[in-house]
């Protein structure tokens, strides 16, 4: 209202005293100074938020305050989450991997436990309620029960698995992948972290065993790199496609021999695809595959912190296998076995 009063009086004033005449001109003199006056009010309040937000874009981070940053990234380096995928079948093993493992001190607070069906992860969260855990339901496929290794049912699910670790990996978070069917003497994890920094490296495994392979797809620390990001990104589009192929196949049907995540990672590896640097911890002192419950020579000259109960088919298999080696930590209700635990031989 003050505007729409004084500015009008103080116009035609001038405009007398110019000896103008008031009546035919004021009205429309007052209108063009009104709109002139708008145009620069609106003008100079957009140069004001333009310059609060330069200034907030280049002044609200102070390059002192930096080092929290590195602080907070390199706590995530030191103590990086740990993941694992599990089933209704695997829930023996990630029990029995949960009981001989809690002696670790916080290791399970590092725990991320992904349950791909909701009876799965309600019995497990029922067993351990303080353990982080969550489903990871496809919508493209069902899975459940029995998978044995290398049919489509175990590739859809390796499908499913190498999709959330890419979610992982591209949201830039590092992470240790590791699976349920090992026994953990010792624990391994320090050994991937330190090499991985030593080295500089965005991967780091466990050696494979198998001719042609480089590395085993059960123990991996995946680093916060851009390398690793692009690495993962082809594997899990490499993954899409076989599973694509496989769309007709029942899940207990043989899947194509010789393609799943691991091969693809490891020919990726092979030709250092988009430069990326990996490492292997020591086979002997470390990580040791299955070759050490049938090689009695390797048994008497390793000494491992985990050992990998792998190249079984089921996981019936693999629970005889533990037992027979005594390394089942589980009563017959699946609760833990703590005076076993309390009398077995373990280096700590």
């Amino acid at each position: 209202m003050r505007v729409k009063t004084f500015l009008p009086a103080i116009t035609c004033k001038v405009m007398s005293d110019m000896g103008i005449r008031r009546l035919h001109l004021c009205p429309a003199i007052t209108v063009v100074l009104l709109m002139c006056l708008v145009i620069y009010l609106a003008d100079l309040f957009h140069n004001n938020c333009r310059y609060g937000d330069a200034v907030n874009k280049a002044d609200i981070r102070d390059p002192s305050l930096s080092v929290v940053a590195s602080a907070a990234k390199k706590l995530l380096d030191e103590h990086p989450l740990l993941v694992t995928v599990i089933n209704h079948a695997y829930l023996p093993l990630m029990y029995n991997w949960m009981c001989h493992t809690k002696r670790f001190q916080g290791l399970h607070d590092r725990l991320l436990v992904l349950a791909e069906d909701k009876q799965s992860l309600a019995q497990f969260t029922q067993r351990w309620p303080g353990v982080r855990s969550m489903t990871i339901n496809s919508q493209r496929f069902s899975l459940g029960g029995q998978l044995p290794f290398n049919t489509v049912g175990y590739v859809r699910m390796m499908v499913l698995r190498t999709e959330v670790l890419n979610e992982l990996v591209q949201s830039n978070l590092p992470f240790v992948l590791f699976e349920t069917d090992f026994v953990w003497l010792r624990n391994p994890v320090p050994d991937f972290l330190e090499l991985a920094f030593k080295e500089e490296l965005d991967l780091v495994g466990s050696k494979s065993a198998v001719e042609d392979q480089i590395m085993c797809g059960g123990f991996i620390y995946f680093r916060n790199t851009e390398h690793t990001r692009l690495l993962w990104a082809e594997v899990t589009r490499k993954m899409h496609s076989l599973e694509d192929r496989m769309k007709f196949l029942k899940d207990n049907e043989s899947a194509p021999k010789k393609e799943n995540e691991q091969r693809y990672l490891n020919a990726l590896l092979a030709v250092n695809y988009e430069g990326v640097r990996y490492g292997l911890v020591d086979y002997n002192t470390s990580v040791v595959d299955g070759k050490w419950y049938t090689n009695k020579i390797l048994r008497r000259r390793t000494s491992p912190k985990a050992i990998h109960n792998n190249f079984l088919t089921t996981t019936r298999e693999k629970i005889i296998r533990f037992k027979a080696f005594g390394q089942w930590f589980l009563k017959s209700d699946d609760s833990c076995d703590d005076e076993k635990l309390q009398h077995h031989p373990f280096v700590d």
